[in-house]
């Protein structure tokens, strides 16, 4: 059981909104499967996990002090090598707005579970220090208590690795995704071999015919099969992002990525995202972080 908790930190007046830069994904315009290069400062939350000057994992602001990730990232790791970077807009050197604070403690979300199951793969990291709030670093929303990712919503996974061109990028990309029927997910979740707790994830698929529109940085792949090596570059690049989805104008991360995995059905390969939902461990980061989440919605707090 931890003990750390930072005071009580109000999300309702500036958590998930973005200054003046507004990301390039439209949801009227942007077809699924299609990764956009992201503008500078249009994904403030989302912070980088280095060890060696290394990235090996994203994660999200919640507070000042604190970010959310996935618990896989951290496994047998010691906390005091690990670096957060906020306000990262390419991956391969500093940035002027760039802050960097090391980890100070990693707290379970299933601190009061004595399941060790993989189920439960979402952590927060208890930072050094504050992160300065700034056009290009703050918190992201954590969904109300009642509230429903529905079907059609306007989501977005982000990180670094994609490329739209043949050469790769280091530039932050958005890709906009679209979460799987109940009947696909389940689907999923089964080719996944997820067979306990379906409920607690989501899943969003994206053809490979359309992930050719992006191939990924030449830094993360190695001799395997094209599609191999594309899905192991996403596992790479993608670990410990959260799924953001929009909702009263406001960015909600609902889900944290706990897996990619590949499909084929007819002659097409598929890549499925497999997302942790952050909605059920609600109690457990409010008692963490000393969030105050509203019950409805965000906008009803205003």
């Amino acid at each position: 059981m931890f003990t750390i908790k930072y005071g009580m930190w109000s999300k309702v007046n500036h958590c998930g909104i973005q200054y003046d830069v507004k990301p390039n994904l439209s949801k009227e315009t942007t077809p699924n499967g299609v990764v956009l290069n992201s503008a500078e400062g249009s994904w403030p939350w989302l912070v980088t996990l280095t060890r060696d000057s290394k990235i090996f994992c994203h994660g999200s602001i919640l507070t000042p002090r604190h970010v959310v990730t996935s618990a896989h990232c951290l496994n047998s790791l010691d906390s005091s090598k690990v670096t957060v970077a906020a306000g990262k807009h390419v991956s391969y050197r500093r940035e002027p707005g760039e802050q960097s604070v090391a980890v100070k403690g990693i707290h379970p979300v299933n601190f009061d579970h004595d399941d060790t199951d993989e189920n439960f793969d979402v952590t927060i990291l208890f930072l050094e220090r504050n992160i300065t709030f700034t056009p290009y670093v703050k918190d992201v929303c954590l969904p109300p208590e009642r509230y429903n990712v529905e079907k059609d919503s306007f989501c977005a996974a982000v990180g670094w690795g994609f490329s739209v061109n043949k050469k790769g990028s280091k530039q932050l990309q958005e890709l906009k995704l679209k979460l799987d029927s109940d009947k696909v997910y389940k689907k999923r979740l089964k080719q996944a071999k997820i067979t306990s707790k379906l409920s607690s994830f989501m899943t969003a698929t994206v053809a490979l015919s359309d992930s050719s529109k992006f191939s990924v940085d030449k830094d993360y792949v190695d001799s395997c099969p094209t599609s191999k090596k594309f899905l192991r570059a996403l596992r790479l690049i993608m670990q410990g992002s959260p799924l953001v989805c929009s909702t009263d104008n406001r960015w909600l991360a609902v889900g944290i990525l706990k897996q990619t995995i590949e499909v084929k059905e007819g002659n097409k390969n598929k890549v499925v995202f497999i997302y942790k939902k952050l909605q059920e461990h609600l109690t457990n980061l409010e008692l963490i972080t000393g969030i105050d989440v509203p019950i409805r919605s965000y906008h009803e707090a205003d």
